[in-house]
């Protein structure tokens, strides 16, 4: 198998169980597929889905879960931190949106073209903030850049939110959380909620 050096290092393996998640460490990108690869890289290859956990999770063997914005729906449809299962809203697709940019999908939702977007927190905002699946557009909050953090970490980033230095950051499921457990946009500081 060919290794791509890139700028960033991506972990692949394969998804077969949850001690395998937690042994890999930082942003676990685990493909749905039989085969079991580890390949450094920052671009993803086209059309393969991966489960995303962060350092502050990972442990708990927790992954990010799209969800359908809908009533009904856990934290009204807003991405949050689930256990790690063989569910589709954890399959996430980076597809190569240009200048370094990707857009990120969800296997439960890429055939209803939804992709994932980057909010501003705020209680006036969609979700008040949290981020969210939405119909894929033309829009800043849903270009994300990867960016290293060092030991194969790194943060994500929209174009939306960047200059204003946000980071995506993974939260921990509870009443008591900050938007109940949403993942959402923060100030982008070393804490290991941004480190995926």
């Amino acid at each position: 198998m060919k290794n791509y050096k890139l700028t960033i290092n991506l972990r692949r393996a394969l998804f077969g169980s949850a001690a395998l998640v937690s042994m890999l460490g930082g942003m676990i990108l685990t493909p749905s597929s039989v085969e079991a690869i580890k390949v450094k890289s920052s671009k993803p290859k086209p059309n393969r889905f991966y489960k995303l956990t962060t350092m502050f999770l990972e442990k708990e063997n927790k992954c990010l879960e799209g969800n359908r914005v809908a009533r009904g729906s856990t934290l009204g449809g807003a991405a949050f931190m689930d256990n790690c299962q063989n569910v589709s809203g954890q399959s996430w697709k980076l597809v190569p949106a240009g200048n370094g940019y990707f857009r990120m999908k969800t296997q439960f939702l890429d055939k209803k073209n939804k992709c994932f977007e980057g909010n501003r927190f705020a209680p006036t905002s969609t979700l008040k903030g949290a981020a969210f699946m939405d119909k894929c557009q033309n829009v800043s909050g849903q270009l994300w850049k990867l960016v290293p953090a060092g030991n194969g970490y790194f943060r994500l980033k929209t174009q939306f939110l960047e200059k204003e230095n946000k980071c995506l950051e993974g939260n921990r499921f509870a009443p008591t959380s900050t938007l109940k457990g949403a993942a959402f946009m923060d100030n982008c500081q070393n804490v290991s909620g941004q480190l995926w």
